[in-house]
């Protein structure tokens, strides 16, 4: 580990433009100017692991905060833990739990793969089904199929019967009845 920090030090220019500069143990401090000319300082964990393998992380731009992290990842070390701190763990299950949100099946999804199927094709109505799906998209957007209850259905009637009808490019005194032609 020391030769790798050896190695890295002798890529930097040491003369305070970029260096790389232990704090204390473990702990480094990295300075550098980007290329828009900005300077970018943090602190990094640098040691071996109980199993013997490198370990090097960011910490923060906070030496307070750095302090604090590099103690608990040594915490974990020494108890020969996985150096996965409480903080990190949550964060990877928020990140897998919306990966698994985004990629489930919603009203606007799912209504394209509806309108395709072959028997939906094949209906003499197809049209008119098509528009009836545009206004459950428009007022059920991004609902979960999963999560649709009794209870959003009649929402989505209470919505409907409140709006009025469009015609000839004006809105008219007559209310929406919801897919009824004129004569029932």
């Amino acid at each position: 580990m020391i030769k790798d920090v050896r190695n890295r030090r002798k890529d930097w220019d040491m003369t305070g433009e970029n260096s790389f500069m232990r704090v204390e143990r473990h702990l480094y401090r990295v300075q550098y100017r980007q290329k828009d000319k900005q300077w970018s300082v943090y602190y990094k964990a640098l040691f071996r692991t109980w199993e013997g393998e490198p370990f090097e992380k960011r910490l923060s731009n906070d030496l307070a905060v750095a302090r604090k992290l590099l103690r608990e990842y040594e915490q974990l070390n020494d108890e020969r833990k996985p150096l996965v701190l409480e903080q990190e763990r949550l964060a990877a299950e928020a990140k897998k739990a919306e990966a698994a949100k985004s990629s489930a099946m919603t009203v606007r999804k799912f209504a394209p793969i509806y309108l395709a199927l072959p028997e939906m094709k094949a209906k003499d109505s197809a049209d008119r089904d098509k528009q009836l799906s545009d206004h459950i998209v428009r007022l059920m957007d991004d609902k979960f199929l999963a999560e649709i209850s009794r209870q959003d259905l009649f929402d989505y009637i209470d919505k409907r019967r409140g709006e009025m009808l469009f015609r000839c490019g004006e809105w008219t005194a007559i209310r929406s009845r919801m897919g009824r032609s004129k004569t029932s």
